[in-house]
């Protein structure tokens, strides 16, 4: 609902620009007068219904496009010009589809009888209505991964551990402390750099209070579903297992979970697994399925009849 809240107010704020655009580039092509304040008002009132429709569905459609792009692009190069990269492929994307957006219509509406003066004004008036909405996005994109960052990337003390929301300067800290990363947490970058809500509903490093050493890693396969359920995972570094950290991080993620919105924690083990059961028992999980793994569950307010 949060992102379709952005798509949304990125419309309205990207009509409402589009006016005060159109009026600049005339400027700047040499056209002398005043503003038209009833042409604005015309072209803001036919431009909303259009963003809040083919443009919310075009930018979602970019965005895939752009997503898959990227995980195909891989880890290669420096934060900044993974991001620079990123940034003018969802710019290329967005004006290709303003531009089809555009073309579209006004060959639906007009019958396209010049096709060439269209197309000439599609790629002008139809890319720059796409590239206002993209950095409109952008702006309200940033506002609100700012905002979830204050709130879900803050780390989680216990008396042993200190559990910290893996972030591009954490993971790069870890690697340089030379960590063992594996793929989950290479995969969870990926999906963060794209999704920065993500924060806090991936991965979690676990350092040890008293060294600051690294020990392993928790934390969530992702946000909470529909029903407010998040899957919980764990693993530790061999020399760091049987002295009950697992359990002791596990109990703190699921009260931060729980804290945060999370209406359920649920975990899946291997039927074999021992150690891993234990935890999960330990936090008051309850087995509720038995197929090739163990399903286990834990809801909030079991939780708080078992206090």
């Amino acid at each position: 609902m949060k992102a379709l809240s952005e798509r949304i107010l990125s419309g309205v704020a990207a009509s409402a620009a589009l006016p005060f655009a159109i009026f600049g580039g005339s400027r700047l092509l040499g056209h002398s007068g005043g503003p038209d304040w009833q042409a604005f008002l015309f072209v803001s009132l036919y431009a909303l219904p259009v963003f809040l429709t083919l443009g919310i569905a075009a930018s979602v459609v970019a965005d895939w496009l752009a997503d898959r792009i990227d995980a195909d692009a891989g880890e290669g190069g420096s934060v900044f010009r993974r991001a620079v990269r990123s940034y003018f492929v969802h710019l290329v994307l967005y004006a290709a589809a303003g531009y089809g957006i555009f073309i579209g219509l006004a060959r639906l509406l007009d019958g396209a009888e010049s096709p060439e003066s269209t197309s000439l004004l599609g790629a002008s008036l139809g890319v720059s209505a796409a590239v206002l909405y993209y950095h409109a996005l952008l702006v309200f994109r940033g506002w609100g991964a700012a905002s979830h960052r204050r709130r879900f990337g803050e780390v989680v003390e216990t008396d042993r551990l200190v559990l910290e929301p893996c972030t591009e300067e954490r993971y790069a800290e870890a690697n340089r402390e030379g960590y063992p990363l594996g793929n989950h947490v290479k995969t969870y970058m990926q999906s963060l750099r794209r999704h920065p809500k993500l924060l806090g509903w991936g991965v979690w490093f676990v350092r040890l209070k008293e060294t600051g050493e690294i020990i392993g890693d928790a934390g969530f396969k992702g946000n909470p579903d529909y029903a407010g359920a998040v899957d919980i995972g764990y693993g530790f570094l061999p020399e760091h297992r049987g002295r009950g950290y697992a359990t002791e991080a596990a109990k703190a993620l699921v009260a931060w979970a729980f804290a945060h919105g999370a209406g359920r924690v649920t975990a899946e083990t291997l039927r074999d697994n021992a150690a891993s059961i234990r935890v999960l028992r330990k936090n008051g999980f309850r087995l509720y399925r038995e197929e090739e793994h163990y399903h286990w569950l834990l809801d909030a307010t079991e939780r708080l009849r078992g206090r």
